[in-house]
């Protein structure tokens, strides 16, 4: 879900999109895109995805 903070490569990252089989992710101006069919999303104390 777009907006949703995920863990990459030992970082906090804004999920944006899922296109092509690809995630793409976003902190401050540094864009990038994972194709790894796993991530860890942050979660509250709800157990729902934390986004900005």
């Amino acid at each position: 879900m777009p907006g949703m903070l995920v863990k990459y490569r030992e970082g906090t990252w804004t999920a944006s999109a899922n296109k092509r089989g690809r995630l793409y992710l976003h902190r401050g101006i540094e864009r990038t895109y994972t194709t790894d069919l796993l991530v860890e999303v942050y979660l509250n104390g709800l157990g729902q995805g934390i986004s900005r």
